[in-house]
């Protein structure tokens, strides 16, 4: 399997582009997210790659970052999805967006991604939650617990009887005025005073 590619740009569309290494143009289909993040063409760029190999096709797969790669990886193992519907999906919204919507369960933000409705979208949920919980990226001082907590909070919220976007929106508030650093039993009382 191909890891990766370093070669001049030759041709770049929002669906694929053309990465000539050795003499060789290897053509490779890409997501909207990599297409933006792209060189112009005839410098030299780096793509993560997937070789996709089924009996009547041999595709390459490319990537601007690995993270993207190994979401890539996870979409297409889930039953139903397959390559272009997991390129169209990390066309349609940010990865971070992506895996807070999975791990947060909002159903809404996922059917709004051309290609998903709410069977695929619930597949995604059951099957990627856990995993994608345990790798969320750590951003604007959110560490992995934070995620998990503020998660827990709306799903006790879920279990009382309010929406999950309500949940959310009220666990977010709560953790605005109390900080992360507090218990499970705080958040929860605290977001039961919001909604």
């Amino acid at each position: 399997m191909i890891s990766y590619l370093r070669g001049e740009l030759v041709s770049k569309l929002p669906t694929e582009i053309i990465i000539e290494v050795n003499n060789v143009g290897y053509r490779i289909g890409i997501s909207l997210a990599t297409f933006e993040q792209l060189s112009k063409i005839g410098e030299e760029i780096v793509v993560f790659t997937y070789t996709y190999v089924r009996e009547d096709a041999l595709r390459l797969y490319g990537f601007v970052t690995k993270e993207e790669r190994e979401t890539f990886l996870m979409l297409i193992n889930v039953g139903g999805i397959g390559p272009k519907l997991a390129l169209t999906i990390l066309s349609g919204v940010s990865l971070n967006k992506l895996k807070l919507g999975i791990v947060n369960e909002d159903i809404n933000l996922l059917t709004t991604i051309t290609g998903i409705g709410k069977k695929i979208a619930q597949r995604l949920i059951v099957e990627l939650k856990e995993p994608l919980s345990t790798a969320l990226p750590e951003r604007e001082g959110w560490r992995r617990e934070d995620y998990a907590l503020r998660n827990e909070a709306a799903n006790a919220l879920v279990t009382l009887g309010y929406k999950r976007a309500q949940s959310l929106r009220v666990v977010d508030a709560a953790l605005s005025k109390l900080g992360k650093d507090v218990t499970l039993e705080e958040l929860i009382k605290k977001a039961l005073e919001k909604v």
